[in-house]
């Protein structure tokens, strides 16, 4: 029942939806909002339990463990029809890496929703989240109908039988059409392996209500060049979904793995693969550098750093954030470069920090959750305490010269250009390190040297009106990720304040909670968006303009949250560049004659929404015809409010190239070529069209 509803609500034409009246639209996103939430209320639930009790006893335990098969998770639970799994490499599949458990966990969230954006109604896909808390990442996901002897297609068994049949051997063409996969032979040997169209190991189930389900998706993508120095990376060092969709040809998701060793043309994919990550590399990463820096640069000349988010930047490229520092030593700009490597050092703290409260978990064994707080508040002032008092120097060269480098590809923290003097007479920076630890020539420091990053913590970043260090950053960045609760003067205190300790700067009391972390497919995200766009368009109609603007922050605020996960989602893409550009309408009329409002093109806010526009434009060209041209001729009228109408024109006609039948673009552009250009022609001859494409509508609707 789940999937007939996520089909049903999910795949569902937006402009036809919206034309079905508003409440309607409303109806349907929040049948899905509770659907979904449902669902990660239950997870929440019952992880915590199921992670505070990771080393309890098994009678002690609340929620006990099942068998359900399996090789990489370890102990695995099933709670109201939720399969939970703790993403830990429990068999030594990564040599006992943890941190390579959790990204295919990742990768596994990454791949669902690559295979929901096919958009093909017969495929039907589990509901999944991540839940992070305590340094465990557990992976949660509605149980399916199901059987071992269900298999219709891919493999269970680690290639030694492989299927191909029935439904599946028509719907997984289809989706490697959308992905950019290229379809190639399976199995130990030519008697037994089958021509597949997904990585071998993505299962195709025809269930036991005879519907197609697909499960098992860490491996959706190639994987990149594998790394020798990293133990079986081709498991999870895969290319970006945004690239894989985006390279100029097919790409086999099985390259640089054993499925295709009974494949005749295996050389040939991994060449392919190895090429591709060649080019990312050395071409795509190097210009993508320059509008990077443009984005950056424009979000700190308008005081929006908290809203810059780099991995959505990266992740429109295809670029994986891991090659931070591949991108790093093309970077010119200062600022851009100390954000850069805050980020890389970010990540790597927090992997450590998980690390050490597994540990902790696994010594004392305990549910409270006072011990696993005070080693929170240890750590952080491990990292920004003065490290001759933390007596942390062994443990900052551990990060400097081997973390940094082997997981993010950094080879210098040096910065680019001359360090900037900024005064601010409201802000103050106090001295995070001892004095005579940094030498006054720091050009004498090597590159990878720990103390150039405890310097990267006082470098200034000018964002807007105000001054923020890279100490500040790092802290908020190192917050979210861990999903801390601290209280406000904390964050006073690390901004800069005379109450700032510079031995030990966090105490007990500065912790409020640690939160879990859930990541979800983002349907629930832009439903929501969806139904508060729809609210907004309601208040508008009824003259209630505040409440019109808060009801598009909020849409606005979902939408930006779903393009952190998937940045190059055309129907998303859209939604956003539509609510940006209501809000700049209510913002200029006041929610009065708002039809007459008209914008400039160089005012930065409708510059970043004709940017979305294109965006979504860009995404939606794999989609259908009718999707096009609905992105395209919304554009259109975007352009006719900016006075750009000869390029309005032109994507007016683009739209009915896409969709010659598309109603709505062409009673609008017939009214738009007689108003700004007075030709009655063209104009009668599009209005005659419209006119007869609405009566054949009506009629077609009145015969069903």
């Amino acid at each position: 029942a789940i999937q007939t509803q996520l089909c049903l609500l999910m795949r569902s034409d937006n402009e036809t939806i919206l034309e079905s009246g508003l409440v309607d639209y409303q109806s349907i996103n929040m049948e899905l909002i509770n659907l979904i939430q449902d669902f990660i209320t239950t997870t929440m639930t019952y992880g915590r339990i199921i992670i505070q009790e990771r080393y309890i006893d098994l009678p002690q335990k609340t929620i006990k463990p099942t068998s359900v098969g399996g090789q990489a998770g370890g102990e695995k639970y099933i709670v109201n029809n939720v399969l939970f799994k703790f993403a830990v490499d429990a068999h030594g599949m990564f040599n006992g890496s943890d941190y390579a458990a959790a990204k295919v966990a990742g990768h596994e969230l990454n791949g669902l929703m690559a295979y929901h954006n096919c958009n093909i109604v017969e495929l039907c896909l589990p509901l999944m989240a991540l839940l992070d808390f305590n340094g465990f990442r557990l992976i949660a996901m509605s149980l399916i109908p199901v059987r071992k002897d269900t298999l219709c297609y891919g493999t269970a068994d680690a290639g030694r039988t492989v299927e191909c049949s029935g439904p599946f051997r028509t719907l997984m063409p289809l989706t490697a059409q959308v992905l950019n996969l290229k379809g190639h032979f399976c199995g130990k040997d030519v008697h037994s392996g089958k021509f597949l169209y997904s990585a071998a190991d993505i299962e195709g189930h025809v269930g036991t209500d005879n519907r197609c389900y697909l499960l098992d998706f860490s491996r959706a993508f190639p994987a990149t060049t594998p790394d020798r120095n990293i133990y079986n990376g081709h498991l999870f060092q895969l290319f970006r979904p945004e690239y894989v969709k985006a390279y100029p040809e097919p790409l086999c998701p099985d390259a640089f793995s054993g499925f295709i060793r009974a494949d005749p043309v295996r050389a040939q994919h991994n060449r392919a693969a190895a090429r591709a990550t060649d080019i990312l590399l050395h071409s795509v990463i190097p210009g993508a550098v320059t509008q990077i820096e443009q984005t950056f640069t424009d979000s700190l000349r308008r005081g929006k750093l908290e809203k810059y988010h780099l991995s959505e930047h990266f992740h429109r490229f295809g670029i994986n954030m891991r090659y931070i520092g591949v991108l790093l030593r093309r970077v010119d700009n200062r600022q851009l470069a100390a954000v850069l490597l805050i980020e890389a050092l970010a990540r790597a703290l927090k992997n450590d920090m998980k690390q050490k409260l597994r540990e902790k978990q696994r010594e004392l064994k305990v549910t409270v959750s006072a011990p696993y707080r005070q080693l929170i508040v240890d750590f952080l002032n491990l990292v920004f305490g003065d490290p001759v008092y933390q007596n942390s120097e062994k443990w900052w060269t551990e990060i400097a010269t081997k973390v940094l480098p082997q997981k993010f590809y950094v080879d210098s923290f040096t910065l680019p250009g001359k360090e900037e003097v900024v005064v601010h007479k409201f802000y103050t920076i106090p001295i995070t390190q001892s004095q005579d630890l940094i030498p006054q020539d720091t050009s004498q420091l090597p590159p990878l040297d720990y103390r150039r990053l405890l310097l990267l913590m006082n470098e200034y970043i000018v964002n807007g009106s105000t001054v923020v260090t890279g100490r500040y950053i790092l802290f908020v960045r190192l917050a979210k990720m861990m999903a801390l609760d601290f209280m406000q003067t904390t964050y006073q205190k690390v901004r800069g304040s005379k109450y700032w300790n510079s031995d030990s700067p966090f105490e007990m009391l500065d912790l409020i909670e640690q939160c879990m972390k859930v990541k979800h497919t983002n349907m629930v995200t832009t439903a929501t968006g969806n139904f508060y766009h729809s609210k907004a368009l309601e208040a508008i109609k009824y003259a209630s303009v505040e409440e019109a603007m808060a009801f598009i922050d909020v849409a606005n605020n979902k939408f930006e949250e779903a393009l952190l996960s998937d940045p190059t989602n055309p129907q998303v893409l859209l939604a956003y560049a539509q609510t940006c550009a209501k809000k700049l309408e209510l913002e200029r009329t006041g929610g009065r004659s708002m039809a007459d409002c008209k914008f400039s093109i160089d005012d930065p806010d409708v510059t970043d929404v004709d940017l979305y526009f294109l965006w979504a434009i860009q995404a939606s060209k794999k989609l259908s015809p009718k999707s096009q041209a609905y992105a395209v001729f919304l554009y259109a009228r975007f352009l006719v409010k900016c006075q750009r109408l000869s390029r309005a024109d032109d994507y007016f006609l683009r739209s009915l190239e896409c969709d010659p039948n598309n109603l709505r673009c062409l009673r609008t552009y017939g009214r738009f070529i007689m108003d700004y250009f007075n030709n009655q022609r063209d104009s009668g001859f599009f209005l005659r069209r419209a006119e007869m494409v609405g009566r054949c509508i009506y009629e077609s609707q009145g015969r069903e």
